[in-house]
């Protein structure tokens, strides 16, 4: 496993993008809904109608129609219901981008935490099996009378330091990639071996020249900032719907059927055309229709909105009719200002948004540049504390140093190593993190290589030096 593979894991299974991408789906629909609205609405419709009367004849009247309805005007506001639901869908895919880089970010911040772990239990490993060589020799001795039981349990506790640092970098490493497999929704018992080394493999210049050269364009390439600024469009479209309230909705229809004044089949002709006006006027509505029909033979009925239906005989037929309605509307107000709210508060939100993008490429740049520098620091310990090493080692194959004083001077060598693992892993998440600010693909990260063997930390190049150093470093640990 390495770190491109983990992404695509963790991008192929997270349930949130998928989630998302199902989504457009809805989105792309909706658009289709709204551009509907401008094409004509058909319909059949059939009224039936029997009256047994005593004492005369029976009435029986049946009707089937073919209606159609055109919205003719109605302010532009499908339009801006239209031009909505598009930056909806453009909303909801700014936000699967979004995701997709908070799911790399939150891989990579996992993966360095398992490199820089891994690092930390080699180098246990080594402490532990370095100290157990020095127990045994310091048993050896105990037994034959050459050291007193004080140095046999000096040495027996820096051991057992020893042994509980291994068992806590171990712990360490198993949690840690317990978690990036519950990130990449893998099952506890999948293999998952690690092959990189933070010590050997990681090839690092200065971050220096590339930042000064890094020119990046926030508000394009951050989705999250693309995602603020089209909500902010969106609002101010819906508040211009609210706004436009007022603007009166005209409808035209016409009928073509037949109907008669007996049972079925209907056989007398009837057609017409009509009209509809909605006016809002402030908290009430006012309606108002007009039709003009023709009915060739018979009796027809006209169903009169409010009146119910009315008989027409032959000829020509007309009806206007009009409804106000008071006071059916008055969260209009309330409404508009709401809107003017919600817009006012989203650019303020995505003009706040913008300046923290600004501080946090700051604040990332500077990181990647101390987090450069600690390693800079940590590896010129790691020459110090492998010299008073050797120095200790020579000064206790002489007999000037105690067997305990040589165990402490190495545990702190260790613990340097230890320090440089963790000052690796935080240095290339910082180039991560500052990647993820700018907006750019993290997968494009120029501040850093990955090749087995040759990295240049100081660990690999001290190993490089001489042969005699293996045996005071982490070893590569390929199979694990």
């Amino acid at each position: 496993m390495d770190l491109e593979k983990a992404v695509l894991l963790g991008l192929a299974n997270n349930v949130i993008l998928k989630n998302l991408e199902r989504q457009n789906e809805v989105f792309q629909m909706t658009v289709r809904e709204k551009w509907r609205e401008y094409l004509p609405k058909l319909g059949v419709s059939y009224f039936g109608l029997r009256n047994l009367n005593q004492n005369q004849q029976d009435s029986v009247y049946n009707d089937i129609r073919l209606t159609i309805q055109q919205l003719v005007y109605d302010g532009g506001e499908n339009g801006r219901l239209i031009e909505s639901a598009r930056l909806s869908a453009e909303i909801n895919k700014a936000e699967i981008q979004v995701q997709i880089r908070k799911t790399k970010i939150d891989v990579v911040r996992q993966y360095m935490k398992i490199i820089s772990n891994r690092g930390k239990y080699l180098s246990s490993r080594r402490l532990y099996r370095s100290f157990e060589g020095q127990l045994n020799d310091t048993t050896l001795e105990y037994k034959n009378g050459l050291k007193s039981r004080l140095d046999f349990l000096e040495v027996s506790a820096k051991f057992n330091e020893a042994k509980l640092s291994l068992l806590r970098a171990e712990t360490e490493f198993k949690n840690s990639i317990t978690e990036l497999k519950l990130i990449l929704q893998l099952e506890d018992s999948d293999d998952f071996v690690i092959q990189e080394n933070i010590f050997y493999d990681y090839y690092i210049e200065d971050p220096k020249p590339i930042l000064d050269s890094d020119e990046g364009n926030l508000e394009e390439n951050r989705p999250d900032l693309k995602k603020s600024k089209i909500i902010v469009n969106r609002l101010k479209l819906e508040r211009e719907t609210l706004e436009s309230g007022w603007k009166p909705k005209l409808f035209a229809g016409g009928y073509y059927g037949k109907n008669t004044n007996d049972v079925l089949p209907v056989i007398h002709d009837n057609y017409g055309f009509n009209f509809s006006v909605v006016v809002p006027l402030g908290s009430s509505t006012l309606q108002s229709q007009s039709n003009y029909g023709i009915q060739t033979d018979g009796t027809g009925i006209q169903r009169i909105p409010g009146y119910g239906p009315q008989f027409v005989g032959q000829g020509a037929n007309s009806f206007n009719s009009a409804n106000l309605q008071l006071f059916d509307n008055l969260s209009q107000a309330r409404k508009v200002l709401e809107g003017e709210l919600k817009f006012v508060d989203a650019k303020s939100s995505y003009e706040f948004a913008r300046k923290q993008a600004k501080f946090e490429t700051i604040k990332a740049r500077d990181k990647v540049l101390e987090n450069y520098s600690v390693i800079s620091v940590l590896s010129q310990k790691v020459l110090l504390y492998l010299e008073n090493f050797r120095i200790n080692r020579v000064k206790f194959k002489s007999g000037q140093l105690k067997r305990t004083d040589l165990l402490k001077s190495e545990y702190e060598f260790s613990k340097t190593q230890d320090d440089l693992a963790d000052a690796y892993s935080e240095y290339l998440r910082s180039c991560y993190e500052y990647f993820y600010v700018t907006g750019r693909d993290l997968g494009d990260l120029p501040f850093y290589k990955v090749n087995l063997g040759k990295g240049n930390s100081i660990v690999a190049k001290l190993v490089k030096e001489t042969r005699e150093n293996e045996d005071f470093f982490p070893e590569k640990g390929r199979k694990k």
